[in-house]
């Protein structure tokens, strides 16, 4: 790519950078995001968000003091950075919108155009049963801010309501070279149905539930695999594996560490159903949905989060969670033969709207 920028973008947000073994896809995001940057010939400066400690009482005295040192360390480089400079703060509202506020007007004050991005899902209901207070920090963090990113659809209309900003769609997406991956011709459709689920292993992502679908289709004596990617707690990974052993399942279904991402796309390529059920409160722009849809793996999912706008067939949106309704929702599919349409659609709806070339162009027009 040609050079198109001699700015610098000082990145507030988290990265995983100190974490060795799982990644989430808050995470995954903010590294496609820096990667755009320096792709687009910006020059990054990170300063990474910490993480709270797992102990409370020790996050409830040491994570303000972390959070502090990095707005210290946020603002030195505010001042120290020469030439063109722009800032870039993920947001995740809640408790930490007041110092994303300062983070915000500490740009501002110091000549540095802001960025904010709006992560993750439960905006607006955070917003509505939110304190006069938070209500009031929140709408000055919006309006301070010189562009606003935002993770779904759903959010602009409602931040059209607070501000005259304008509010840019940043969904997640694939990489260009990802496009390649998509044959739906590698796929039998012959034979035993194979079901995928990749991600956290965790409680808020309901993989007990994708077990349930799975004993609801043994019992129609339908031919099926899934196989789960991903890591999570091992207190909540030995749960599953009892479960998929007192359901006698242990032939049918596959538990799989993370794997690279070069791996993960050769796997999905064989699969024809990725399940998602997630019932996490704050489920966004899921990264695994556009990457299994990239790949022409036909979600079958909760009406969660951005999970509707982003799949866009309402045909593949479960409303309720009834692992009876997931079952008949696969099976519908594969018996009428319409698993290839589904795929090719979800595959070009990904092309049409979830590219790096599309978010490319929107990271350059807010930090230009």
């Amino acid at each position: 790519m040609e050079k198109t920028n001699d700015g610098t973008v000082i990145f507030y947000g988290s990265i995983g950078a100190k974490k060795k073994d799982i990644i989430g896809g808050g995470e995954s995001g903010n590294r496609k995001t820096v990667a755009i940057l320096k792709e687009l010939q910006f020059n990054v400066i990170i300063v990474e968000k910490p993480y709270p400690l797992k102990t409370p009482v020790l996050r409830n005295i040491i994570y303000p003091f972390q959070l502090f040192l990095s707005i210290i360390h946020f603002c030195v480089l505010l001042i120290k950075t020469k030439g063109k400079k722009s800032s870039h703060i993920i947001g995740f509202y809640n408790y930490l919108i007041y110092f994303e506020y300062l983070l915000v007007i500490l740009s501002r004050c110091l000549r540095v155009n802001p960025v904010y991005e709006i992560r993750a899902g439960g905006m607006i209901e955070a917003y509505k049963s939110g304190t006069f207070i938070y209500r009031m920090f929140f709408k000055a963090t919006i309006k301070n801010s010189n562009k606003v990113l935002c993770q779904g659809k759903e959010y602009v209309s409602f931040l059209n309501t607070l501000t005259v900003n304008k509010f840019y769609y940043y969904p997640n997406y694939v990489l260009n070279e990802d496009l390649d991956n998509y044959n739906s011709n590698l796929r039998e459709l012959e034979n035993d149905i194979r079901l995928v689920y990749f991600g956290r292993i965790t409680p808020s992502k309901n993989i007990e539930f994708i077990i349930e679908i799975c004993h609801i289709l043994r019992n129609k004596n339908i031919g099926f695999s899934l196989e789960i990617i991903g890591g999570g707690e091992i207190g909540y990974r030995n749960s599953l594996i009892k479960l998929i052993d007192n359901y006698n399942l242990a032939n049918y279904i596959k538990i799989t560490p993370p794997t690279a991402h070069k791996q993960l796309v050769e796997i999905l390529k064989q699969k024809h159903f990725f399940i998602f059920p997630t019932v996490e409160k704050r489920e966004g722009h899921s990264n695994s949905l556009t990457e299994a849809m990239s790949v022409g793996v036909v979600p079958i999912a909760s009406d969660i989060g951005f999970n509707s706008s982003v799949i866009s067939e309402k045909q593949l949106i479960v409303e309720r969670f009834d692992p009876e309704l997931y079952a008949k929702k696969v099976l519908q599919i594969w018996n009428d033969k319409s698993w290839p349409s589904f795929s090719i659609d979800v595959y070009n709806n990904v092309c049409r709207n979830f590219t790096e070339n599309i978010v490319s162009k929107t990271i350059f027009e807010v930090h230009s």
